[in-house]
This record gives structure tokens, sequence and C-alpha cells, in this order.
């Protein structure tokens, strides 16, 4: 059966006339900023129906030679932090403060915005970040990514997509990247990442993590990408968004896109790359022992499920040395809920490249 959603007739891939090129305009859709120009606008990703689906984009073309970096946020709708951060450099930046192009895309996932939807987008229940590079022939999501990933592949020297910890989520500041086995692109990715000036970096790559990320799936054909996490339960402070804010203020710095030096605010940087998950293996009520960013150990004890007459029926214990990255700290829980999400230390592998007792 055909699909009863399709990309809009209107719809034209990103144009750039050349990186570097200080007559280039940059079009996306009817979106165009000529040199010296900053243009905003909705682009019309497919039409349905009876609704029809845009992405809002801002471009800010300088004119002059530099770089072409794209930002993205809001790929899920109730990151807040990153959201704001967007809609901020959006504002503060003209033309005149850089060199090169900086395109915007500060809410990729307007449906979830609307519907304070956690992680999916409403309409067919898919989590965009991870379906990348996505399919135009798909549902609704599977569009979006796909005319999403087309845009940003055709522009982009380098991309960061800003995330923040949705309503569930209860995390700490971290950047990462994807290992793609190319060796340049992974070192600028891993540099980027450094610069985002986060207590914690992530180089994920399989088996751990997540598959069909937008960083991943760009760095496969690429294009050096990072995301950059600070926020937690749906929350939007002050102090997430300005972590977003420094993170792409130091790679534009870096990249020569602006003048000064990174700041640096994190005294020590932890590096990880396995991840490990825990899950319950009992339903009842959940109580946490332990908070994102705590450093565990094999065999401690990290929370209980419990009775709703109090007796405990479960000890959740940490099943490697670590530090917890995510805490989801929903009161009931049921066999097979994720409770926890934690980086691995050092090599204390299951013998298959897997932590102990951890799941992938």
């Amino acid at each position: 059966m055909a699909s009863a959603f399709h990309l809009s007739g209107e719809h034209a891939y990103a144009e750039l006339g050349s990186v570097g090129d200080e007559m280039a305009s940059v079009e996306i859709g009817p979106v165009s900023a000529g040199p010296g120009e900053k243009a905003r606008g909705p682009v019309t990703v497919l039409d349905g129906p009876m609704t029809r689906l845009t992405l809002p984009v801002a471009i800010i073309n300088s004119g002059k030679p530099g770089p072409s970096l794209v930002l993205l946020a809001g790929i899920h709708g109730t990151d807040y932090p990153g959201i704001e951060a967007a809609a901020r450099i959006i504002r503060r930046t003209s033309p005149g403060d850089i060199r090169g192009v900086l395109t915007v895309f500060p809410l990729v996932n307007v449906l979830g915005f609307e519907a304070s939807e956690p992680f999916l987008m409403p309409v067919d229940r898919q989590n965009i970040n991870r379906i990348f590079p996505g399919d135009p022939a798909g549902t609704p999501s599977f569009i979006l990514a796909h005319v999403l990933f087309e845009h940003v592949r055709r522009l982009a020297d380098c991309v960061i997509d800003l995330h923040g910890g949705d309503t569930t989520e209860h995390l700490v500041p971290f950047a990462l990247y994807y290992e793609s086995g190319n060796a340049d692109v992974d070192a600028r990715s891993a540099a980027m990442a450094r610069l985002y000036d986060t207590p914690y970096v992530w180089a994920m790559s399989p088996p751990y993590g997540h598959r069909g990320t937008s960083i991943g799936e760009l760095s496969k054909i690429g294009i050096p990408a990072i995301a950059g996490e600070a926020g937690y339960l749906g929350t939007c402070h002050e102090a997430d968004v300005e972590t977003h804010i420094r993170g792409v203020g130091n790679i534009m710095k870096d990249l020569g896109m602006v003048e000064g030096e990174p700041e640096h605010t994190v005294d020590r940087q932890m590096f990880f790359r396995r991840d490990f998950i825990i899950t319950t293996r009992r339903g009842g009520i959940f109580e946490p022992a332990v908070d994102p960013g705590s450093r565990v150990h094999r065999d401690a004890i990290l929370g209980r499920i419990r009775t709703l007459e109090g007796d405990v029926i479960e000890e959740i214990r940490c099943p490697v040395d670590g530090v917890i990255r995510t805490l989801f700290p929903k009161r009931v829980v049921h066999a097979g809920s994720i409770v926890y999400r934690g980086w691995v230390d050092g090599v204390d592998d299951g013998g298959d490249g897997s932590p102990n007792g951890g799941r992938r």
C-alpha cells in the first residue's frame, strides 16, 4: 500500500554555491541567504492528508570564506535546553559576527515539541534519532529524517546535535561522537567533543550505544559530528542552556568562525567507550540509591524494588566498575524496565566485549 504521506512538491534540497566561496548563496527550499545575509523560515517536509509538516531553519551567511557548521536541536521534542540554546544562537548571531556559514535547525521534532512528547514523534511513535538516514517512502518520521539528512549532508563541514535530557531522563552533561573507522573524521569529531567542555566524553561505536543516530550516520559518510547533552527531566535551567552555548562557541572559535580562544570550565574530562544498561527483574516500587555522575563499583547496590507494603523484593546491583550516566526515576517499574544507564571503566569485559552482568 502506498504511503498516505509524500514529499512536498515544493521541496528542494539544500544548495551551497561552494563552501568558502565569497559570493556563495545558501538555499534550503524557499529559505535563501546571500552573502552577508541572515534568513529564517519554514521548509516543507511533507504533505499529509490533512496537514503539512514543516522544518524551521535559520541561515547565517557571512559572505566570507570559512567552514559551514550545522546545528540541530529538538530531535527529541522535550530536550528543552538544546532547543533554547539553538534559538538564542540564532537571535544573537549576525552575518558580520562570523566567518563561513552557520545553519541552524532549532526544532526538528515540531510535533513532539507541541505535544510535550518525550523521544518520539507523536504521529507514528518513532524516535527520529534511531532511524537516520531516514526513508523518503516511509512514515512521517522516516521522511523527516531523510529530508533533514539530505539537507545537512549537502551543507555541512561539521555538525553539532544539541540534546537536553528528556522528561524521563536525569542525566549528567556529556558530549558524544561516533567512531566511524575513518581516522581523520574520528579525530575531528573527538576534538569537537572535547571542546564542548563537559565532564564526560563518550566515544560511541558498535556494539555499544545506539544505531541510526544523526551523528553516527553523518560520521559514516565523512562529516565530523557530535552530540551535546545538557539538561534533565524536561527542565530548562540556565546553566544547561549556557553549557550548550559555550560548547558551540568553543567549536566555532576552534574552527576560526569567530574570534577568541575556547573557554574551559571543566578541570578534568573523563572518556569512555563502553556503556551498560541496568534493567529490573521484578515489578514494584523503585527506590534509587545513587544519582547520575556517581562512581560505582561492581556489586554495589544501585537501588531496590519493594512492594507497596515495604518488603524489598529485589536489590539492583552494579555489574561493573564505572559511572552512572542516566537515572530513569520512575516510581513504578515492571520486569525489564530500564532504570540506569552508565559507562564502563577500563577493560573490564565479560569475554565477549560486553560488561559482565550488563546489557548492550
